[in-house]
């Protein structure tokens, strides 16, 4: 099992944790991940790392991904320069992706401006109850010190009715449990059950009862959930919210010593609703929890806001830096002097 650097008795997040994990243990300088469900921003967040995922299709996508629309590549780096320097070279269109905008699309993404007019922070996006104490706090005072180093005032929104049309976090499970039931084949599954991991028995096992009225009615309201956003951020806005809305979990995925091995809970993740949306969102390193795992705050933009959310984490790494590899790790750059 893969091993936090900061703690190895707890999980680096995934699903790219590996990568994550390298990262803070200085064995690499970047690092590449994939991102259909917060699986770029869940281990940078736990390992404090910088990671983004793209707006979808910035990052052309071929062959089609297990998790049709949601799934992208992203990178994950130590510091905001070396993001940015992976990035402009994964960024581009490839053929078959639907998605994908143009080439003078992406270049006017270096264009926008650095500074968002409004920051909008809530402590979650879906009703899945109040955040653990140690989060909330954590995520207060990164808040209040992005507000100030920016010099803006700060819109607080509730998790209660903040997407009005449903559940964004619930029918990710939805939708993403049964694609990935087509994309292996519901024969398959069916027969190979009793081989898989207990979490990964639990959410084929969701997927194989959902029913194409179910997947359909999750799938339109993806485009209120667009909406929404779109509304609230207009021109300039930037959504704060928790990475991950929990202190991590022990490496074998268990949450607690004596508690039993089953998938993560849905109020763990604060990342599935920028997969739906389509829109980009980064990780940025803020702080640590008492047991040395750390904590990301996550930024949100409009859609090509991508290059515009780097040079806003790289503006927040000037003012709260980093380090770049946890404790008792000399890093690359140090072994290769």
């Amino acid at each position: 099992m893969t091993r936090n650097p900061w703690n190895p008795a707890y999980s680096p997040g995934g699903s790219s944790g590996g990568s994550a994990s390298a990262l803070a243990a200085g064995l690499v300088l970047i690092g590449t991940a994939t991102d259909g469900g917060g699986s770029v921003r869940i281990p940078a967040s736990l390992c404090g790392l910088v990671g983004l995922k793209p707006t979808n299709g910035v990052v052309g996508r071929w062959p089609t991904p297990d998790w049709i629309d949601y799934s992208t590549d992203g990178p994950l780096a130590t510091s905001c320069d070396d993001l940015a320097l992976l990035f402009d070279v994964m960024r581009g269109p490839t053929p078959g992706d639907p998605n994908a905008p143009t080439v003078a699309m992406l270049d006017a993404m270096a264009h926008r401006r650095d500074q968002p007019i409004t920051l909008f922070a809530a402590e979650r996006t879906s009703p899945l109850g109040a955040l653990p104490k140690d989060v909330a706090t954590l995520f207060a005072d990164a808040v209040a010190a992005v507000a100030d180093v920016f010099k803006v005032r700060v819109e607080w929104r509730s998790a209660e009715g903040f997407f009005p049309d449903g559940d964004p976090d619930l029918d990710w499970f939805t939708v993403c449990a049964a694609e990935h039931v087509n994309a292996l084949g519901r024969q398959w599954v069916t027969s190979n059950m009793d081989t898989f991991h207990v979490a990964t028995q639990e959410f084929l096992e969701a997927g194989l009862r959902v029913n194409v009225d179910e997947y359909l009615e999750a799938r339109r309201r993806r485009y209120h959930y667009a909406r929404t956003m779109d509304m609230m951020l207009g021109d300039n806005g930037v959504l704060l919210t928790p990475s991950v809305a929990s202190s991590g979990w022990l490496a074998d995925g268990r949450m607690s010593e004596g508690a039993e091995v089953h998938g993560l809970a849905p109020a763990v993740y604060s990342t599935a609703m920028q997969n739906i949306t389509g829109q980009p969102a980064i990780s940025v390193p803020m702080g640590h929890f008492s047991n040395a795992v750390r904590f990301g705050l996550q930024l949100t933009g409009r859609h090509y806001d991508d290059l515009r959310l780097i040079n806003l984490a790289r503006v927040i790494q000037r003012a709260y830096p980093w380090p770049r590899t946890a404790p008792g790790y000399p890093g690359l750059e140090t072994l290769l002097d």
